[in-house]
């Protein structure tokens, strides 16, 4: 958009052409939200970071709506395989993302805090996250 001024989306050179200008020196981070299939986008991320030679924070990841809990596993086991120190999933308990996104311990996505919960477990106990480099 900022190049051509259309909405044409970026390839792998282009999103880490952006995440760099858009995170100058002396931001010591690199953030981005992650939807449904952007598994690409993670991916291209955490190359971008490397090259940057800053960490990764995914402020906001998840799939909307309620049944697709193997894309929910998907995106959750590529965050937790890949180098990225901090993630956040989108949302808890905000009536305003009841269609799409929000997670309660007792709606039809609670299984999404089960899934983190045991994430974080496996990275406590020394495993992925790229075997803790």
């Amino acid at each position: 958009m900022e190049k051509e001024g259309t909405w044409t989306a970026d390839n792998e050179r282009q999103f880490r052409q952006m995440l760099r200008s858009l995170n100058p020196d002396p931001i010591d981070a690199i953030s981005i939200h992650a939807y449904g299939e952007d598994t690409d986008r993670i991916a291209w991320a955490v190359r971008a970071a490397k090259s940057i030679k800053k960490p990764l924070f995914i402020g906001e990841f998840g799939v909307p709506g309620t049944g697709p809990e193997v894309e929910f596993r998907r995106m959750l086991r590529i965050i937790e395989e890949s180098p990225i120190p901090l993630s956040a999933v989108w949302v808890f308990d905000l009536p305003s993302q009841n269609a799409d996104y929000n997670i309660t311990a007792d709606n039809a996505r609670s299984y999404q805090l089960r899934e983190v919960a045991e994430a974080n477990a496996r990275v406590q106990k020394g495993g992925t996250l790229r075997q803790q480099k």
